[in-house]
């Protein structure tokens, strides 16, 4: 499941849950969802003092003792895959490594890449 709590400058919170359908671990399922309970808030125009969004019913990554889907979604296992060579290329070189076009005018994505960037000449002697 997905919680979102929202406190405005007033100190007026609203917490708002769903329970997905089925097990998930793609990040975008979850702010898919995250994006959705928001829009359920009275937040436009409010000044936001606090927004935080807690993944809720974990299993591990394995599946565990998940029930299988009959009616499998459609790309669900390529999303999977891409998220965990995605994890993995972060893990090894630094957050800046990969990341979405639609986020390369925001200035911390910009500013990760040049670390990354510098990152990577440091590690092969060139600069």
């Amino acid at each position: 499941g997905v919680t979102l709590k929202f406190r405005d400058a007033a100190f007026a919170t609203h917490t708002r849950a769903v329970l997905l359908p089925r097990p998930s671990d793609l990040g975008e399922e979850l702010h898919r969802e995250a994006l959705a309970l928001l829009d359920k808030l009275p937040w436009r125009g409010k000044q936001v003092r606090l927004l935080g969004v807690t993944a809720t019913r974990l299993i591990g990554a394995d599946g565990g003792t998940a029930q299988l889907d009959l009616f499998a979604r459609p790309g669900a296992d390529r999303r999977r895959d891409l998220a965990r060579a995605v994890d993995a290329l972060r893990e090894r070189f630094g957050a800046g490594a990969v990341t979405r076009a639609a986020l390369i005018d925001d200035p911390l994505t910009v500013a990760a890449a040049a670390d990354f960037q510098r990152a990577a000449r440091a590690g092969t002697g060139r600069d």
